[in-house]
């Protein structure tokens, strides 16, 4: 996977997701968790994880989406596997 620009790179606070994917016009598409962001910069990684990361593009717009792969009880970690997911 192609990185970020070296400039962009200063930008970044290291809680920064970069998404394999390039919106239609050929930006990085990524999310910068400190500066916005919900509740999923609260995930934990995980080996075995409980939800997965996808994306869904609709137009000029790409979303990331959190997704349950396990059942999940009240209270359980929510974790992700960070390795090849984002």
């Amino acid at each position: 996977m192609e990185g970020q620009p070296a400039a962009m790179m200063k930008q970044n606070s290291g809680y920064t997701m970069l998404l394999h994917e390039r919106s239609v016009t050929r930006m990085f598409v990524y999310v910068e968790v400190l500066k916005c962001g919900s509740t999923t910069r609260f995930l934990s990684h995980a080996c075995d994880p409980n939800v997965a990361f996808f994306e869904m593009q609709n137009r000029t717009t790409v979303k990331e989406l959190t997704i349950t792969i396990k059942s999940v009880n009240a209270g359980t970690q929510l974790t992700v596997n960070y390795d090849k997911q984002i």
